[in-house]
C-alpha cells in the first residue's frame, strides 16, 4: 500500500470513484479486544455473533487507514447497507480493509454524500469476513481545487 488516498473536497471523491484502495496493514482481532466487545455489547465471546459485530465495528477505522478526507466542516455517518458476513472470524484472527468509494453524489448546499463498499480480509480465507457500504455525509469547508486525487 503506498499510503491512505487523501481528498478535499467533492471533486476529488467523484475522480476516484471505482478505484479500488487500500488494502489497509493488519490488525489482530485479539481475545482482549473480543472480551471488552462483548462487555460493552452485553454480548459473549463464545458465540460467532461477536466476533462478526466486531469486525463491523472495525470497518470505519480500517476506512480511514486506506482513505483520508480533508477539508471537512462536518462529518455525519449516515448508515451503512448491505452489511453481510461471507465467513466467520474467528478471535485471533488478522484483518485488513479494502474500499471502492461506489457513489458520490453532491446534495443541496455544501453536502456531499459517499457510499464505500469496505471488505475486510481476513488471513488464510478466500472468502471475506465482512462486505458493507458505508454512508457518510461530508460538510466541506471550501471545495478545494483537486489536487490528491488519483490520476
Amino acid at each position: 500500500m503506498s499510503g491512505p488516498l487523501r481528498v478535499s473536497g467533492a471533486a476529488d471523491l467523484e475522480a476516484a470513484a471505482g478505484k479500488t484502495l487500500g488494502p489497509s496493514p493488519w490488525q489482530t482481532v485479539g481475545p482482549a479486544r473480543a472480551e471488552a466487545f462483548a462487555a460493552a455489547t452485553g454480548g459473549r465471546t463464545s458465540t460467532g455473533e461477536v466476533a462478526q459485530f466486531l469486525t463491523l465495528s472495525l470497518v470505519p477505522r480500517l476506512l480511514n487507514r486506506v482513505r483520508t478526507v480533508e477539508n471537512v466542516r462536518m462529518g455525519v455517518n449516515y448508515g451503512v447497507d448491505g452489511v453481510r458476513f461471507p465467513a466467520a472470524v474467528r478471535v485471533g484472527a488478522r484483518v485488513r480493509g479494502r474500499a471502492r468509494i461506489v457513489e458520490v453524489k453532491r446534495l443541496p448546499g455544501d453536502a456531499v454524500q459517499v457510499v464505500t463498499r469496505v471488505t475486510v480480509d481476513f488471513e488464510h480465507s478466500a472468502e471475506p469476513a465482512c462486505v458493507a457500504d458505508l454512508v457518510v455525509r461530508y460538510y466541506f469547508d471550501v471545495e478545494a481545487p483537486s489536487s490528491h486525487a488519483p490520476s
